[in-house]
């Protein structure tokens, strides 16, 4: 299953200069399930740290394949 990590830390900046609230998008894993996806994104995603993201505030999700249904 694919899961997707995101926060709600940062900020996005529109082309007009406007600074945007929204979700940040950090990772997508591949994985077999919410625990692995979770060591998986701790492992290959250090670099989160040193740009001032704190994992604790990291939000996980499963995604669903549209195709499936």
């Amino acid at each position: 299953m694919q899961y997707v990590f995101y926060t709600t830390e940062g900020f996005t900046q529109a082309p007009d200069g406007e600074v945007i609230e929204n979700c940040q998008i950090l990772a997508f894993v591949e994985a077999e399930g919410v625990r692995q996806a979770w060591r998986k994104f701790k492992k290959e995603n250090a670099w989160m740290k040193g740009r001032g993201f704190s994992l604790d505030k990291a939000v996980c999700r499963g995604l669903v394949d549209c195709e499936e249904f």
